[in-house]
């Protein structure tokens, strides 16, 4: 009897460390596997640079393309490509790509260029209020906020204790600050809801999704629509895709083969 008890704790044991072996051996499989993406994502990177850096921007602009993970810095780098091949109306697309999460230097750099391309483009664009705040917010992250609201909080909750004087200005400022990112959240989850796309061409809006319906107004090239639905209608045995969007506070439908998704 005692002979057998301890032959099943050797087996567990046995199987415990079996298990933990083959844990920690995925762990450094997983681990390994993202290092090497890694490091292949950044030599391609930096061998498109140096074709760009060459003035050979087709090979430059095949290398960034071929990065499946990309952020800010690739998207701006192949509108830059796009802009030394003359594809203007695409170069203005990716760099609005790379606003999303982008830094405040490389923000200008940004709106500096796609101010290059419209006079190119021969289009004058003004971007609403909304649209500034849009772009301003895409800098920042709902996680990044939360962590200098609780930051903030903390440190205003250590004076609320110690100094009862303050007590009030806590509150208020506490009230201001869920205000604040209760606002910026409303509008991350809008623009994730509701994307942005930019015209390619002078497009005309309707009512409905069907150019039987009554036009509402024009739209000229390179300006940018909130995309609030989308609609596969058929019409003389023919199919079109449609987007209903929303533009300069007027809501309708135009193809969605005019529009660029950012």
């Amino acid at each position: 009897m005692p002979y057998t008890r301890h032959f099943l704790l050797d087996k567990n044991k046995f199987m415990k460390f079996k298990f933990l072996k083959i844990f920690f051996l995925f762990g450094f499989i997983c681990f390994f596997s993202l290092k090497v993406y890694a490091i292949d994502s950044e030599e391609t990177f930096l061998r498109a640079g140096d074709f760009y850096n060459n003035k050979k921007y087709k090979q430059a602009l095949d290398l960034y393309e071929s990065i499946d993970r990309k952020g800010p810095a690739i998207f701006y780098n192949i509108g830059n490509c796009k802009f030394e091949l003359e594809q203007y109306f695409d170069a203005l697309v990716y760099y609005n790509r790379a606003k999303n999460g982008a830094s405040f230097d490389l923000l200008n750099s940004i709106n500096c260029n796609i101010n290059i391309v419209n006079s190119k483009l021969g289009v004058s664009v003004k971007e609403t209020f909304w649209q500034k705040l849009e772009d301003n917010i895409k800098l920042h992250s709902i996680f990044k906020l939360q962590v200098l609201f609780l930051i903030f909080w903390f440190l205003f909750f250590i004076l609320y204790i110690f100094l009862k004087k303050i007590r009030v200005v806590f509150l208020s400022i506490n009230f201001i600050f869920i205000i604040m990112f209760g606002f910026f959240v409303f509008v991350k989850c809008r623009m994730e809801k509701y994307p942005v796309a930019i015209s390619r061409k002078s497009i005309s809006v309707y009512l409905g999704p069907s150019e039987i319906y009554h036009k509402l107004i024009d739209i000229s090239k390179a300006q940018k629509v909130q995309v609030k639905a989308k609609e596969r209608v058929s019409f003389k045995k023919e199919y079109k895709d449609w987007f209903k969007i929303k533009y300069n506070g007027i809501t309708g439908w135009v193809l969605a083969r005019d529009l660029e998704i950012i």
